[in-house]
C-alpha cells in the first residue's frame, strides 16, 4: 500500500517565507484494506504500518516541473496507445533535456 501526501506551506513557524514551500511525502507500508458502501477502498483504522518513508521539500518551480512532466507522460502514453511505436518515439523526445 502506498500513501502520498502533498501540502504547501507558505511560511514557517516563525512567520518567515519558505524557499521550498511544497512538502511531498511518500510512504510504503501494509494495512488491512476495507471496502466502503460505494465500492471504494480504504485502510482499516490503526492497521496501517509504515515500512519506508521519503520526504521532499520543493520550490514552486520544481513542483511545476513535476506536474508538467506528469502531464507529458500521460499525453505520450495516450499517443503510444493510439499510434504504437510512433508514440514511444514521442515519449523519448519529451524527456530529452
Amino acid at each position: 500500500m502506498t500513501k502520498l501526501q502533498i501540502a504547501r506551506y507558505d511560511v514557517d513557524q516563525k512567520g518567515n517565507k519558505r524557499n521550498y514551500p511544497w512538502y511531498v511525502e511518500i510512504q510504503n507500508g501494509a494495512g488491512v484494506a476495507v471496502r466502503n458502501a460505494n465500492g471504494g477502498r480504504y485502510c482499516k483504522k490503526d492497521s496501517y504500518v509504515c515500512h519506508r518513508k521519503v520526504r521532499m521539500f520543493l520550490s514552486d518551480r520544481d513542483m511545476f516541473v513535476m506536474f508538467c512532466r506528469r502531464i507529458l507522460i500521460s499525453g505520450c502514453l495516450r499517443w503510444n496507445m493510439l499510434l504504437g511505436r510512433i508514440g514511444l518515439g514521442i515519449l523519448r523526445i519529451c524527456f530529452i533535456f
